[in-house]
């Protein structure tokens, strides 16, 4: 009965919208009565507890190993730790909800949703509204191939097939001064697992990415068998700033980011991610001084 079909079809996604309209509005709800007057007047709106309602959410990006779908990873262990840190008005980890989504996807949430009191990995140059931070974490972008055993540079990528991140044209200033046709395939892909299989499968001929998420992925398709691909340190590192809507929390933020790096906390958690990527020992995030090894502040 094709009738039948197309009814019971109608109602399936019926109901599929109508669940996920509830979950997001249960995932949300705490949200409404931020700036509510009182404690009861939140409660009687959400029927959630005060601590509930007192959630800190940031727009993160998802980049494994620096920000994973458990919001877990480098990024989120600095983020935390310096809001922690703060002087006047610190934030518990336990107010801290990270709302991850693919890379610069999660700019254009926090931009269009005044729910987020933050959003993480905004390179310096880009303007959002809100109050940019200290330089808390930097990318060591480069070139990942087969190539060769030798190091190469952008110039080698002259006619071949390429894949990176969403946004790396503007991210990276190199890529984006690079004429239409230098290359024979530009592909920006928002799944960098994808970026390691299509090497591996001789899908394209190189990959533009971080190194420490180049060799974490690289580690879960390859699982140690076969050769793995060569990464060189091709370009300027990208610095990334947190941006606040309340320049009150990005003080806190920038107080407690000053702390780690003073006692070496931010080295320590670089290095432990370092050291699980398996990266080599040339691969450095943070400088001698403690801090991330960036021009000059934004």
């Amino acid at each position: 009965m094709p009738g039948g079909r197309i009814l019971l079809a109608h109602v399936f996604l019926a109901g599929a919208f109508g669940a996920a309209i509830l979950a997001a509005t249960a995932y949300w709800r705490d949200l409404a009565c931020r700036d509510a007057v009182s404690i009861e007047s939140c409660r009687a709106k959400t029927g959630q507890s005060p601590q509930e309602q007192k959630k800190f959410y940031i727009a993160a990006a998802l980049v494994p190993p620096y920000m994973n779908e458990n919001r877990t990873g480098r990024e989120a262990d600095i983020i935390t730790a310096a809001l922690g840190m703060g002087d006047r008005k610190p934030v518990a980890p336990e107010r801290i909800q990270f709302i991850v989504e693919p890379f610069s996807r999660h700019w254009f949430s926090y931009q269009n949703d005044k729910r987020f009191a933050a959003v993480a990995t905004v390179p310096g140059f880009l303007e959002l509204e809100g109050y940019k931070s200290k330089y808390y974490i930097m990318y060591r972008n480069g070139i990942g191939s087969f190539a060769s055993s030798d190091p190469i540079d952008l110039a080698h990528l002259r006619g071949k097939r390429v894949v990176t991140f969403p946004g790396a044209s503007r991210v990276i200033p190199e890529l984006g001064s690079l004429p239409k046709d230098f290359f024979a395939l530009f592909v920006e892909r928002e799944h960098q697992r994808d970026h390691s299989e299509m090497l591996i499968r001789g899908q394209v001929d190189a990959v533009i990415a971080d190194a420490m998420i180049f060799a974490h992925y690289n580690g879960m398709v390859l699982g140690g068998r076969g050769p793995s691909p060569v990464f060189t340190d091709a370009f300027a590192p990208t610095c990334y700033v947190m941006v606040f809507r309340n320049a009150e929390y990005r003080d806190v933020f920038d107080s407690g980011l000053a702390k780690m790096i003073e006692t070496g906390q931010l080295r320590r958690i670089d290095e432990r991610y370092i050291q699980s990527s398996g990266l080599g020992p040339d691969i450095h995030y943070v400088g001698d001084d403690g801090a991330p090894k960036c021009p000059k502040q934004p």
